[in-house]
C-alpha cells in the first residue's frame, strides 16, 4: 500500500528492498553516507539483492544487513557499511561511514521499518473504514432511490435532494483519500471557495447520518466571503463535522456557527465529545494518535482525520485551527464527555 520508494528515500544508507525471487522492488544510494566506492550503482544494487538473511560482507569487504519486512513477503538490504566485527575494507573514502556497532544499525532499521509498518497500518484502517462508509451511503441512494419515482411530488422532490446530497458526501470521502494516497492533490491551488456553500452543502449531506445517530446537525450564521486556498477545500467541512457526529451522544446536537470580523472568517462548532485529558490536548492534531476517552467511545477511529483537518486548514490563507472543551462535564454510558469547540479562523479573499 505504501510506495517503499518514497517512503525509504531518506535513510541514511544504501539500501534495495527484494521480493522471495530476490527481485528488486526499489533502491536508493543513502542519504547521509552515500556508497563510498566509485562504481556503477545498478550493478551494486545487483550483488547486495543477493544477500542471505543477517549481517554478511559484499566482495568489496563492507557490510550489509538483510531484514525480513515484518510478515510481508519482503526484504530491506542496507549495505556499504563500515560495522566492527563484519566489514573488512580499510582506508579512507570520502563518503564512507565511521566504523559502527551491529546494534546501532539493527536499532536504526528496527526504528525505520516499525515507522513504516504504523504508517501502513493506518492506511489499512482508513481504507477499510472508507469502504464500509461507502457501502453504507451507496445502500442509503439505492433507498432513497426508491422513492424517486412516487407519484406524490413532494415524496419524489426529496428523494432527489437526498441523492444530491448523498452524492456530494460520497465525493467528499472520495476527495479525502485521495489527498491521503496523493499528497500531491494538496499542493493543487483551487482558487476560491466559498464557504457557507461548501458548510451547507456537507451539512444537508451529513443530515442522514445524523439521523441515523439520533443527533441533530444545526448550521447558523451567514458569510459571503470567500477563501483562497487548495481545491481539496470541501474536505476540511467534511472532516471538521464528521469527527463531531462521529463523537457525539445520541440526542444530541452539533452546532455550526459562521461570521466575519474585519476581513476575517470564523468557523466554530460545538458538540459533546469525550473528554480531552491535560496531558493530550497538545496531541490531538498529530498523526494516528487518539484520546484515551475517544477510543474508549469508538474503537474503530484511525487518528488521521483531525491531522488531516490541520493540514489542509493551514493550506488555505491566514488558516488557523484551535480546540478547547469547556470546564463541566457529564459521564454518559461511563464515559467522560464535554463541550468540544472547533475553531476555523481564515483570511477572506474578496
Amino acid at each position: 500500500m505504501i510506495n517503499e520508494q518514497d517512503f525509504f528515500q531518506g535513510f541514511s544508507f544504501p539500501w534495495v528492498i527484494i521480493d522471495s525471487e530476490k527481485s528488486i522492488l526499489a533502491s536508493a544510494n543513502g542519504a547521509i553516507f552515500p556508497y563510498p566506492i566509485s562504481a556503477d550503482f545498478a550493478e551494486i544494487v545487483e550483488e547486495n539483492s543477493l544477500s542471505p538473511e543477517g549481517w554478511s560482507c559484499c566482495t568489496q569487504g563492507l557490510a550489509r544487513f538483510c531484514v525480513r519486512i515484518s510478515n510481508l513477503n519482503k526484504w530491506m538490504i542496507c549495505f556499504g557499511m563500515k560495522v566492527k566485527g563484519v566489514s573488512t575494507r580499510s582506508g579512507k573514502s570520502a563518503h564512507l561511514s565511521v566504523k559502527v556497532d551491529r546494534v546501532d544499525i539493527e536499532g536504526l532499521l528496527n526504528k525505520t521499518l516499525s515507522a513504516f509498518h504504523k504508517t501502513e497500518d493506518q492506511l489499512k484502517n482508513i481504507m477499510r473504514s472508507s469502504i464500509h462508509e461507502v457501502r453504507s451511503i451507496n445502500t442509503d441512494i439505492y433507498h432513497v432511490s426508491l422513492n424517486a419515482s412516487d407519484s406524490n411530488p413532494a415524496i419524489k422532490n426529496k428523494a432527489l435532494k437526498d441523492i444530491q446530497a448523498l452524492s456530494g458526501l460520497l465525493k467528499d470521502r472520495v476527495d479525502f483519500l485521495d489527498a491521503i494516497s496523493n499528497p500531491l492533490m494538496l499542493a493543487i491551488r483551487g482558487g476560491k471557495s466559498d464557504i457557507y456553500r461548501m458548510f451547507d452543502k456537507v451539512v444537508r449531506s451529513l443530515d442522514a447520518t445524523a439521523q441515523k445517530n439520533n443527533v441533530t446537525i444545526r448550521l447558523t450564521g451567514d458569510t459571503q466571503g470567500r477563501v483562497e486556498g487548495i481545491r481539496l477545500f470541501s474536505v476540511i467541512p467534511y472532516l471538521m463535522l464528521q469527527n463531531a457526529l462521529k463523537y457525539a451522544p445520541s440526542n444530541t446536537m452539533v452546532e455550526v456557527n459562521l461570521r466575519e470580523d474585519d476581513n476575517i472568517i470564523y468557523v466554530m462548532t460545538s458538540s459533546w465529545g469525550p473528554i480531552v485529558e491535560e496531558d493530550e490536548v497538545s496531541k490531538i492534531f498529530r498523526s494516528g494518535y487518539r484520546g484515551r476517552q475517544a477510543a474508549k467511545f469508538e474503537k474503530d477511529g484511525t487518528g488521521i482525520g483531525l491531522f488531516f483537518l490541520k493540514q489542509l486548514v493551514e493550506m488555505h490563507d491566514g488558516g488557523k485551527v484551535s480546540f478547547y472543551q469547556d470546564s463541566k462535564p457529564k459521564i454518559i454510558d461511563g464515559i467522560n464527555f464535554a463541550q468540544t469547540h472547533f475553531n476555523l479562523r481564515f483570511l477572506r479573499a474578496d
